[in-house]
């Protein structure tokens, strides 16, 4: 069986472009006939059953793309950041909000966990996952935990000095790795990675062609191909992966085909909002 990823949005906080900004990208963006220079938050529907990262712009991503949520069996959040938590649609799997026939399971650190939890609480008196119909499951970086047929390897991102994850999932063999949110990886996740095939693999690539070596809280584009390099040199990537940067910026200053451009000649493709990828 294949491995199917969607991409419901590719944009980083304030997506592409960014709302109050009038600089020469966004203005672009606007007037851009390509829609592929849109970009919602960043979000991934793996097969039908998973979503990493539940954002706000997950209802509009759910018509948009005919996600059915009432099917989905688990979400995993990477970090506590706004555009990455969606604590207020969670609260509608409520009795009396939704008719609710499956549970839904909920990975994310502990400060996830709470962050979460804390909303619902102050702002919907929600005082339990429960209530939600959700069973939560907190993670902690390292440590792999198994799901049906879904492993997941949570591991430590380099982002703001908050506790946020990247994923290594894989199903029936194959596998995907999900990198956004992160500077260059700490070296306790390469140490993880040693050994570890990736189908297919999304990196962060925030800051684009503007900041092309930014390695901190986020990566530019340049650093996003050491990361290709290294993970190549280790073996986790092969001539048959396939391999994308995401969580594009507007002060990345670069249009979709602009970044495309940049990553051809190494076999990287910049991912955009509706791209659908198969790992057979």
């Amino acid at each position: 069986m294949s491995l199917r990823v969607k991409i419901l949005g590719s944009g980083t906080a304030n997506g592409f472009p960014s709302p109050f900004c009038d600089c020469e990208t966004c203005r672009r963006a606007r007037a851009s006939q390509d829609p592929r220079d849109l970009r919602r938050r960043t979000s991934y529907l793996i097969d039908d059953d998973t979503i990493v990262d539940f954002g706000p712009d997950a209802y509009w991503q759910s018509v948009t793309y005919g996600v059915e949520l009432h099917r989905l069996r688990r979400i995993l959040h990477t970090h506590r950041h706004g555009d990455h938590i969606n604590p207020e649609l969670l609260t509608y799997r409520r009795t009396g909000w939704s008719m609710n026939h499956t549970r839904l399971k909920l990975f994310a650190s502990k400060p996830t966990l709470i962050a979460l939890q804390t909303w619902a609480l102050q702002n919907e008196g929600v005082r339990s996952f429960g209530e939600m119909d959700i069973d939560d499951v907190c993670l902690a970086a390292g440590h792999a935990v198994t799901d049906g047929d879904l492993d997941i390897l949570p591991l430590a991102a380099k982002h703001h000095h908050i506790e946020a994850l990247v994923y290594l999932l894989a199903r029936n063999g194959r596998s995907v790795f999900i990198g956004n949110d992160s500077g260059y990886y700490p070296e306790e996740t390469w140490k993880a990675l040693e050994g570890r095939h990736i189908d297919l693999a999304f990196l962060d690539a925030t800051f684009g062609l503007f900041k092309a070596d930014y390695d901190d809280d986020h990566m530019g584009a340049a650093t996003t191909l050491r990361v290709v390099q290294r993970l190549r040199d280790m073996g986790c990537l092969t001539d048959a992966s396939q391999v994308f940067g995401i969580h594009f910026s507007h002060a990345g200053h670069a249009l979709h085909r602009e970044l495309e451009a940049f990553f051809a000649p190494h076999r990287v493709r910049a991912a955009c909002d509706g791209l659908e990828v198969y790992v057979p």
